[in-house]
């Protein structure tokens, strides 16, 4: 039998099992919001179905309240949105910090690489879920993020990506002691799961342990498949502004001197720091610039503002290489250009110059004075994004699943020379040479050829379907892997389980409803 005890809207279902020395001890199957009880009736038939929604399933529908960043001053700001970005150049925090109970990387526009492991962390706390990962292999757990992982959706979407894209479940495991239930949710390798045997025989033969077969075939459903190449590099000449507190201008010329100024620390960047302000840093207060943007710059929605270095250009000098950046000057509001004369150095960590000379050039400090001057820069900027090619596999109509990604940035390249650039003119009329390319026919022929290997190779896709078993199988956890008695070398992996009890005089007992992939 099955019991059911409710106290203040929570209930708790429970198997009995006898132990060896004759005495009961209840199995807790679930324990929750009791929110649909169901009762069949057919002929010589009659069940009832309980559905129970626990804090855990809760949790997986809602949203994170909060999406932090690191701020750069070494605090956070709350966003509403995010994205867990893969690859070498991602977007994790370098320092851990304290959300909830828990310190995790966080969001941060000058990012590093996530893991798994780290992730699988971060998305727990964002999402507020108690996540085990003592189980996690140490080689997955280091394992580089691969999909991209949107956390302003419901919190389940992300962790079913993450967790599917490298083979992973979420065992629960639930323990009683005493009246209190408690659990605790591993994640662990789908397929390390325990092979329990099960026996499928004939339909009614009244040793078959499976009722029903409901196999569905996902292999038809639609499937994308993307190859994802470098970035756009795009060279451009990007007009500059000021990067430096304005109430800093309009001191003494020795004040902006290296060598003369008695503190040139405060005026180290007046008049020599100018940025493109791609990560509309330089828009707030005491700036008051405009965000360059760079969604339009390379044409995508899905570029972020953010920090990204100026490169060298992508028209070549005489000897067969990537010019140098050219960097130029006006004292005329931008009426007239000409090189800048001194040092000017690119900044680091995003696209901007500084004029590092010990001392400005007199005529542009006192144009930079009267708000005259003008700095433009002449280089290369990356999309942060990849260039992809999508093909379709399948029948849309039947839906959709995941789809798969195959990394091709390091093959395929996309580059080309902007009409803004004062390299452009003499790249098309032929009197410079660019390394220009396009190479996403090729990335598309790769893409084809790989799809026709996975569908000579067959059996590159999960299937999902149901099995119904007679009786309870309470000891079945997800993730185990149901062997058929008349063929071992067949293996289904348990994703769900329902379980279903007969009332008073039904015949079939109580039945238990698996969600299988194979």
């Amino acid at each position: 039998g099955v019991a059911v005890a409710g106290v203040a809207g929570v209930a708790t279902v429970g198997l009995p099992q006898r132990v060896a020395d004759g005495s009961w001890r209840w199995m807790v199957l679930v324990e929750g919001e009791l929110t649909v009880v169901q009762r069949r009736e057919a002929a010589g038939e009659h069940g009832v179905e309980l559905t129970l929604r626990d804090g855990w399933t809760r949790r997986l529908a809602a949203r994170a309240e909060a999406i932090w960043w690191a701020d750069g001053d070494g605090g956070l700001r709350r966003e509403t949105a995010g994205v867990l970005e893969p690859g070498p150049e991602g977007n994790r925090s370098t320092h851990r910090y304290r959300i909830g109970a828990r310190d995790v990387h966080v969001l941060s526009h000058d990012g590093q690489a996530w893991t798994l492991g780290e992730a699988l962390a971060s998305v727990s706390a964002l999402g507020e879920l108690e996540l085990d990962l003592t189980l996690l292999p140490r080689e997955l757990a280091q394992a580089e993020l691969t999909r991209r992982v949107d956390l302003a959706r419901p919190i389940g979407d992300a962790l079913s990506m993450l967790l599917e894209s490298y083979g992973l479940v979420v065992r629960r495991e639930l323990h009683r002691a005493g009246s209190a239930t408690s659990e605790r949710r591993v994640v662990r390798p789908m397929r390390g799961g325990r092979r329990v045997r099960v026996s499928r025989g004939e339909v009614g033969r009244p040793l078959s342990d499976v009722l029903r077969v409901d196999v569905a075939a996902p292999a038809r459903a639609a499937e994308a498949w993307v190859a994802q190449g470098a970035g756009w590099q795009i060279e451009s000449t990007f007009a500059l502004v000021g990067g430096w507190d304005p109430a800093l201008e309009g001191e003494a010329d020795a004040a902006y001197d290296r060598q003369a100024s008695e503190d040139f620390a405060t005026y180290r960047n007046v008049y020599r720091q100018w940025v493109l302000n791609e990560d509309g840093w330089f828009s707030g207060e005491p700036y008051s610039w405009p965000a360059f943007e760079l969604d339009v710059f390379f044409a995508r929605d899905d570029v972020r503002a953010q920090a990204l270095p100026l490169e060298r250009c992508v028209a070549l000098d005489d000897a067969g290489q990537p010019r140098e950046p050219v960097v130029e000057i006006s004292t005329d509001g931008g009426v007239s250009w000409s090189q800048y004369p001194g040092r000017a150095e690119l900044l680091e960590h995003r696209a901007g110059v500084y004029l590092a000379d010990d001392a400005l050039p007199a005529g542009f400090l006192a144009a930079a004075k009267a708000g005259e001057a003008r700095v433009r820069v002449t280089a290369s900027l990356s999309s942060p994004r990849p260039v992809e090619r999508v093909r379709w596999r399948g029948n849309p109509f039947a839906g959709q699943v995941a789809r798969r990604e195959l990394d091709g940035r390091q093959a395929y390249r996309f580059r080309r020379v902007d009409e803004a650039s004062i390299h452009h003119d003499a790249v098309r009329a032929g009197l410079m040479k660019a390394r220009e390319v396009d190479q996403g026919q090729a990335m598309e022929r790769w893409l084809v050829d790989r799809m026709r290997e996975a569908e000579a190779g067959g059996g590159t896709m999960q299937g999902r379907g149901r099995l119904v078993l007679s009786g309870s199988w309470a000891m079945l956890r997800v993730g185990d892997r149901l062997v058929d008695a008349a063929a071992e070398d067949t293996a289904m992996s348990v994703g769900a389980l329902r379980c279903t009890f007969g009332g008073a005089g039904h015949r079939q007992g109580p039945t238990t409803r698996v969600e299988v992939r194979f």
